[in-house]
């Protein structure tokens, strides 16, 4: 029976550090968790943002090829309106090269009519003379040649003055008219051709003008036009910029969420490898436990542990410093008890059993706990040095420490002992801790003694 315990004993310290594995690895993997979770959800964000500056690149790139076809349309219109431009400027030219002929006719046939009217006038007297012969003829026709010799000398005088002149002014005359029309009609067509040389050099400096303006407010828009695609193209070299440290940032959170998954498989093989290695201990526990059970008189207690109520001694000469369930001085029950004794004190067994754990754990000091049998395990700590290792047997009265000293004690279960080491002492019953006062000899005394 005592083997078949033994076999089924599990070693509490391997339990607790199993334990404290599994909450190590358990917290270091939420934390993972929790670290991915918020890379991922930063990622998110990050990827939402590198969309919407997709889009107003696209948007960017897209306005960007607008203003260079406007500014190309521009270009185009700028040509044209240069060329447009020559035109009308050849065009007043040539119209003023029509006004300067004109002026020129116009001065020759000025010139010619200057030059008949001083002929005429050159001419003036034999006009007048022929002019007032007419006249006289008009009024006084000529006599009769037999009525008066004088009257017939005068006409004939008159029709010799007027056979003469008569031919040669109607010759001039004739001449002088026709200049005179020629004049005229020059003068109309001058006239006419001067009103509209005068419109079209109003509309050719008008078109002039109308075109010089467009001319000039197509170049404010080409300049306008420039400014806004060299702004376009800052604003997409920014965009392009501040899309490439996104697309970075999120290989970055991508990389640094696959180091911490990395990081995570590797703790998680590591603990595998751990709690491999705690069972290969344990293992190795139990084969040095069978070994040692070839001698039943030493190595199995000689009673059940159930059988042993008011029977079992303390471990240790001192003091009964606080017990089950009195107040450990921090407003919480107390899982055992504790005895106040002196430093360096002897500890011996309580009870026969099997070593399962000894040694330092945490802030409690050195630590040591016996499986009793039966499910029972008495956990003690506050210890100096240790006298047993794990795996041993021990029997009731064995010196198994001695008592450390007061500054190792800093665990909240001691703030209620005195200046004075204080041992602690828990009970456990299948992993859950119980009141160890029906099993000891004498606990109402106040002073313990062990008189193993």
């Amino acid at each position: 029976m005592q083997k078949n315990i033994q076999f089924k004993t599990i070693s509490l310290h391997a339990i607790l550090a199993a334990g404290f594995m599994v909450f190590c690895f358990a917290y270091f993997d939420a934390v993972a968790q929790e670290t991915t979770d918020r890379l991922e959800k930063a990622r998110d964000q990050t990827s939402t943002e590198l969309e919407e500056l997709q889009i107003q690149r696209e948007a960017s790139a897209k306005a960007l090829e607008r203003l260079k076809t406007k500014i190309a349309t521009l270009k185009k219109d700028q040509d044209l309106l240069q060329v447009s431009l020559k035109e009308a400027e050849q065009k007043q030219t040539s119209l003023n090269a029509r006004a300067q002929d004109s002026q020129e006719r116009l001065a020759k046939l000025e010139t010619d009519e200057t030059a008949i009217k001083l002929s005429l006038r050159d001419r003036n007297d034999i006009l007048s003379e022929v002019l007032a012969a007419l006249q006289r003829l008009g009024s006084n026709p000529p006599p009769a040649l037999l009525v008066k010799p004088e009257d017939a000398l005068s006409s004939v005088r008159s029709a010799i003055l007027l056979g003469a002149v008569v031919p040669e002014i109607r010759s001039e005359t004739e001449r002088l008219l026709t200049d005179l029309q020629k004049l005229a009609e020059i003068r109309v067509s001058i006239d006419g051709e001067r009103i509209e040389l005068a419109e079209a050099l109003e509309q050719s400096i008008e078109e002039e003008k109308k075109l010089t303006r467009l001319i000039q407010e197509k170049a404010a828009l080409n300049v306008a036009s420039l400014q806004q695609l060299e702004k376009e193209k800052v604003r997409v070299d920014e965009l392009k910029s501040k899309s490439k440290d996104l697309e970075l940032l999120v290989a970055s959170i991508d990389e640094e969420v696959l180091s911490i998954r990395k990081n995570a498989e590797e703790a998680r093989i590591a603990e595998i490898a751990r709690q491999k290695r705690v069972a290969e201990n344990l293992e190795k526990a139990r084969d040095l436990a069978r070994e040692n059970t070839k001698d039943d008189k030493q190595l199995a207690p000689s009673y059940a542990f159930s059988e042993l109520r008011d029977t079992v001694p303390f471990p240790v000469d001192g003091i009964l410093a606080a017990s089950f369930g009195d107040d450990d001085g921090t407003g919480e029950p107390l899982q055992g008890i504790a005895l106040a004794a002196s430093e360096e004190a002897e500890v011996k067994a309580p009870i026969d059993g099997w070593v399962v754990y000894s040694g330092p754990f945490r802030s409690y000091g050195k630590m040591l706990i016996i499986n009793a049998g039966e499910g029972y395990h008495l956990v003690m700590s506050g210890l100096g040095n240790l006298n047993v290792s794990q795996g041993q047997f021990i029997v009731k009265g064995e010196p198994i420490a001695t008592m450390g000293p007061r500054k190792q004690q800093d665990n909240k279960t001691f703030a209620l002992a005195s200046g004075k080491p204080t041992l602690y002492i828990e009970l456990r019953k299948d992993q859950k801790t119980i009141d160890s006062a029906p099993w000891w000899a004498d606990i109402t005394s106040g002073r313990v003694s062990n008189d193993t």
